[in-house]
């Protein structure tokens, strides 16, 4: 009897240690939502000589999708609408602080290879690594006259308009290229469908556009960098 009884206790435990790990996994594949804010810069290299400017303040959306590939292995993929660039903060020969702002927006995708770990039932770590690769879909070089200097000074005042650093505009050349590549690392904590993220976007294309030669010869590009921070929502 007493044997029985052992046995019963442990056939419950195990199905309640087994239930926990299963509650504990999250699905095969999920589709998510996310949106935030992210911090860019522009990295140029010249004749041996490396600059950026004083760093924009921008936004991202996203959508989501994680496949399992085994145990807590994951591919992670999904299309970002984020918006590139830099900012350069000057005086001008009038008295007045004047801020450039290079505004590149693309659609993104990232191709990762992501760990999820699972911490209790509803509380998950999750970091991720790999390529990405993006396209430019429109851009904006504009001036504006600012009067603090901050991060955030002048984001959303139109200023005086340049063009798109996209478009020819009948030149054989653009300002800037629109495809950007690179490698993306992240990091995020779920809790429950909730997610929490950030991530670092390191870009590896030259996106200047131009003539081949003078590049080679100056040894000139520029890279793109981007922090991102993303609030989320795991289907």
């Amino acid at each position: 009897m007493k044997k029985v009884i052992l046995l019963a206790i442990m056939a419950v435990a195990t199905a309640t240690i087994s239930q926990a790990q299963y509650r504990s996994q999250p699905k095969s594949s999920r589709i998510g939502f996310r949106f935030g804010g992210n911090i860019d810069k522009i990295v140029t290299t010249q004749d041996g000589k490396t600059e950026s400017g004083d760093g924009l303040f921008a936004f991202n959306l996203a959508l989501t999708a994680d496949f399992r590939l085994f145990s807590n292995l994951y591919l992670t993929t999904g299309a970002w609408y984020i918006t590139k660039g830099d900012a350069h903060e000057y005086d001008n020969w009038d008295g007045g602080t004047y801020k450039s702002i290079s505004s590149l927006s693309y659609i993104e995708a990232p191709l990762l290879v992501s760990y999820l770990l699972p911490v209790t039932n509803k509380f998950r770590i999750k970091v991720d690594v790999g390529p990405y690769a993006a396209f430019g879909l429109v851009g904006k070089y504009r001036v504006v006259e600012i009067t603090s200097s901050s991060l955030f000074a002048g984001i959303f005042d139109s200023g005086e308009d340049y063009g798109d650093p996209f478009k020819k505009d009948g030149e054989d050349y653009a300002d800037v290229k629109r495809l950007d590549y690179g490698v993306r690392f992240g990091g995020a904590i779920e809790l429950g469908k909730f997610t929490i993220g950030a991530a670092y976007d390191y870009g590896l294309a030259n996106i200047l556009d131009g003539d081949p030669e003078f590049f080679k010869h100056h040894d000139v590009k520029s890279c793109t960098r981007t922090l991102l921070i993303s609030l989320g929502f795991n289907f």
